[in-house]
């Protein structure tokens, strides 16, 4: 109880909300941004914005993890000095990736082209962070590799356990939502189902990806002089990840051919 209260005090949230905005400002603000507009969503699915409003946030979305790569790309490349401009990159990006959506048809089934093409960008950005701090440089040297593979590992594992804290705290929070409306009969007063959508957002949409932000690890701080391993981790990268990863890009990259066999119809 004691370690619960100490990370939840005024000291400890600030100095976690100044190394967020020192490290990651502009991915920091988009999730803020994003998760306003899903609470937005959640609330009133049926405003006459509604279309706009899911544009917007597929737009977040991939804007948010192209901005965290290179974050992370300018925090080992701070010598260069055309990195200091590359934080807007990510915004003109976005602008242009809203732009080339259509209005989304819900009559098309939930893998449209719109939605394609979001899954696309964001398994790009996302494997882009994977690598971005090596991006430019040299990886020949053993010392070198090792480094990377535990960066590899770090990534993955932060990725992991943000899913992991995402699904608990919404977990953990439903139940006592639940237990609150049927142990005090408040069912009829509140609207339950409204609780559990809005605690999902604070919990995946806020929660999750801002723990995840937090254990991202610079590129020094992954040792240089041997491998860490994790039995867990390994085995879910080698049989769980990596087959359904592979089989994913299998299916993008048929869909690529796809696209290239019809070339004509690309405004499409």
């Amino acid at each position: 109880m004691k370690n619960f209260l100490s990370f939840f005090s005024p000291k400890n949230l600030g100095e976690i909300a100044q190394t967020l905005w020192t490290r990651f400002p502009i991915p920091t603000v988009l999730l803020l941004v994003n998760a306003g507009f899903v609470w937005y969503q959640v609330n009133y699915p049926d405003s006459l914005e509604s279309d706009m409003i899911l544009r917007v946030i597929m737009t977040l979305i991939v804007t948010f993890f192209l901005s965290v790569g290179v974050a992370i790309f300018g925090e080992s490349h701070g010598d260069n000095k055309y990195v200091r401009w590359m934080p807007v990159l990510p915004i003109l990006y976005g602008i242009g990736f809203y732009f080339s959506i259509r209005y989304m048809d819900t009559n098309s089934g939930f893998f449209s082209d719109d939605i394609v093409l979001f899954i696309l960008h964001l398994v790009g950005f996302i494997a882009w962070i994977f690598f971005a701090p090596y991006l430019l440089r040299s990886t020949q040297e053993r010392k070198d590799v090792i480094q990377y593979t535990n960066y590899f590992t770090q990534v993955a594992w932060a990725f992991l356990m943000s899913g992991l804290v995402g699904g608990a705290v919404m977990a953990l929070g439903s139940i006592a939502i639940g237990a609150v409306g049927t142990l005090f009969d408040v069912n009829d007063q509140i609207n339950e189902w409204k609780l559990y959508e809005n605690w999902a957002v604070a919990a995946l949409a806020l929660a999750a990806p801002l723990y995840g932000l937090m254990h991202l690890p610079r590129r020094e701080e992954a040792t240089s002089r041997e491998y860490d391993t994790n039995k867990f981790f390994a085995f879910i990268i080698r049989f769980i990840v990596i087959p359904f990863v592979t089989l994913y890009f299998c299916i993008l990259y048929a869909y690529s051919v796809k696209v290239l066999l019809n070339i004509s119809d690309w405004p499409k």
